[in-house]
C-alpha cells in the first residue's frame, strides 16, 4: 500500500479516536471490537467503501493495532482527567444546602429586614436568599415596605421643584 493512502487512513483513525465519546472508547475493550468499531464508523462516515474497508484499511489497522490502542488509553486517560477537574470545580463553586438555622434565620428575619443585610449575614448571595424565600414563599411584611416608600419619598427640595415645574408645563 502506498505511503500517502497508509497517512490518510492513520488521519482518518486518529480523528475518529480523538472525537469519540467516551462509551464507545470503553465498549471496543478488546482489538478486535476497537478495529470493527473503526472500520464502522469509517463506512458511516463515508471515508471508504466496504470493499476499500475489506481490503487496505482493516488490514492496516490490524498491523498498528498496538498504536491504536496506546491512543485510545491515552484519550481515555484524558477523560478520566477531565471528569476529576470538573468535580473539583463544582465542589468549590457550589455552597452546601441550607442548613435548619439558616433556614430558620431566613424566616424569622427575611420579612422585616433588608435582603442584602440577610445575604451578608447568612454568608449567601443576594439571588441564593431570594431563591430561598421565594420557595418558602415568605414576603416583606407591611410595615416594612411602608418604611421603604416614605424613605424613598424623602427626596431633595430640588427634585421636588423639578417635579412642580413640570406639572406646570403640563397644565399651561
Amino acid at each position: 500500500m502506498e505511503i500517502a493512502k497508509r497517512e490518510q487512513i492513520w488521519d482518518y483513525i486518529t480523528k475518529l479516536i480523538n472525537h469519540a465519546d467516551e462509551e464507545f472508547l470503553k465498549r471496543t475493550d478488546n482489538k478486535s471490537k476497537l478495529i470493527e468499531g473503526l472500520s464502522n464508523e469509517l463506512f458511516f462516515i463515508g471515508a471508504y467503501t466496504r470493499a476499500d474497508l475489506d481490503s487496505q484499511v482493516i488490514p492496516f489497522m490490524e498491523e498498528n493495532t498496538e498504536d491504536i490502542c496506546s491512543m485510545k488509553e491515552l484519550v481515555l486517560k484524558k477523560f478520566a482527567a477531565k471528569k476529576t477537574v470538573k468535580e473539583t470545580v463544582k465542589r468549590k463553586s457550589v455552597k452546601s444546602l441550607w442548613t435548619k438555622a439558616e433556614i430558620n434565620t431566613l424566616k424569622k428575619e427575611y420579612p422585616k429586614t433588608d435582603t442584602k443585610k440577610l445575604a451578608k449575614k447568612l454568608k449567601r448571595t443576594l439571588e441564593a436568599v431570594r431563591f430561598q424565600a421565594k420557595k418558602r414563599r415568605l414576603k416583606k411584611t407591611r410595615g416594612y415596605m411602608q418604611s421603604l416608600y416614605k424613605v424613598a419619598s424623602k427626596q431633595p427640595r430640588r427634585l421636588q421643584r423639578k417635579r412642580l415645574a413640570r406639572k406646570e408645563y403640563k397644565d399651561y
